[in-house]
C-alpha cells in the first residue's frame, strides 16, 4: 500500500496505523482468572491443576485501570463470578490481584466503587489485594474504600 503513496503520505499511515494499535492494546489488556499453585497465584489456563478458591474469584489484569479498559475488567468479574456459580460454587468475594496495575484514573476509581456496590446487593464483596502505594493513593484520594 505505501509503495503507492508519496513519503509523507506513508509516514501519516504508519503513524495512524500505530495510533490504531496502540489505543486497541490499551482497550484490550490481559485479564486472567487466577489459581493457586503452592503459594503463587496462576493463570488458570496455563496451570490448569491451579486450586481456586471455593468461595471466591481471583482475577488479575496486565495493564494500567483506567477508563478504556474498566469495564471490560468489570465485565470480566461479573463473568466469572457467574460461571462459578453456575457451576454450582457460592462466590462470596471477588478479589483482584492487582500487582500488575500501576496506575488507576478516576473513571476505574468510579467503576470499582459501583461494582463494589453492585456486589454488596448479592452479598458478596470485591477485594483488591497487593495494591502498589501510587494506586493506594488514588483510590484513597477517590474515596474507594
Amino acid at each position: 500500500v505505501c509503495l503507492a503513496l508519496t513519503v509523507k503520505e506513508g509516514l501519516l499511515v504508519g503513524f495512524i496505523l500505530s495510533v490504531l494499535k496502540t489505543l486497541y492494546e490499551i482497550s484490550s489488556p490481559n485479564l486472567v482468572l487466577c489459581g493457586q499453585v503452592k503459594k503463587n497465584w496462576r493463570d488458570v489456563r496455563y496451570f490448569p491443576d491451579a486450586q481456586q478458591p471455593r468461595n471466591a474469584v481471583v482475577v488479575r489484569m496486565d495493564a494500567a485501570l483506567h477508563f478504556a479498559n474498566a469495564n471490560k475488567l468489570k465485565d470480566f468479574i461479573v463473568r466469572a463470578a457467574r460461571l462459578r456459580e453456575s457451576m454450582g460454587a457460592k462466590v462470596e468475594y471477588a478479589l483482584i490481584d492487582s500487582k500488575s496495575i500501576n496506575r488507576v484514573d478516576l473513571s476505574a476509581c468510579d467503576m470499582l466503587a459501583d461494582l463494589a456496590e453492585a456486589m454488596s446487593v448479592h452479598k458478596q464483596k470485591l477485594v483488591i489485594t497487593n495494591l502498589k502505594a501510587p494506586v493506594a493513593s488514588t483510590l484513597h484520594v477517590a474515596g474507594v474504600h
